[in-house]
């Protein structure tokens, strides 16, 4: 992908992959909420051999997961269809959606466990922490990843022998994603 292309939209990015994953999870969890609300949800059992229908209701934590486990929208469809070189605006803000909705998607997934289920206690500053740690989530592994990225680029200009075989230094590259990853794990 070309660079410029990619930073010259990047507030098309961002308003996509954050502010419209946040948007999706809230229409999600919203809508579960009103379908809860109107008894929709049902289970069937065989009960006697006679098929029974038993109504059941979802929890706001079932409710909160289920949103977040949908809201993030996978890309590769579109990536297809779209040319880089025709459409390099559009490919540019696709792309970069896809990356920054996965993240902003596993990020709300884990405000959601933090902050769900019958451990967590709610009051008037939940909200504001949930924001907290979505951001201070959002900087510290960007940070990760920034300072993972910079190892990886000293190793590759310094020790050029790895760059000799091409089948090397892509398993370096993703093993130093997979670093990035384990290191933001780490750190929960």
């Amino acid at each position: 992908m070309d660079k410029k292309v990619f930073f010259n939209n990047f507030s098309s990015v961002i308003a996509f992959g954050v502010f419209g994953t946040i948007l999706q999870f809230s229409l999600f969890a919203f809508g579960l909420y009103l379908l809860n609300k109107l008894h929709i949800f049902a289970k069937t059992g065989l009960g006697n051999l006679v098929s029974s229908y038993l109504p059941f209701e979802l929890s706001p934590f079932e409710m909160l997961l289920m949103g977040a486990l949908i809201c993030s929208s996978d890309p590769v469809a579109a990536i297809a269809v779209v040319r880089q070189d025709q459409q390099p605006k559009l490919f540019s803000v696709v792309v970069g959606e896809g990356i920054t909705n996965d993240a902003v998607g596993i990020i709300i997934f884990e405000t959601v466990m933090h902050y769900g289920g019958s451990h967590a206690s709610t009051n008037w500053l939940t909200g504001v922490k949930i924001v907290a740690s979505f951001v201070s989530l959002c900087l510290i592994s960007t940070v990760i990843g920034c300072a993972i990225g910079m190892v990886s680029s000293l190793v590759f200009k310094f020790f050029r022998g790895l760059t000799l075989s091409s089948s090397v230094e892509c398993i370096l590259v993703y093993c130093f994603g997979y670093i990035s990853y384990l290191t933001a794990e780490s750190f929960e």
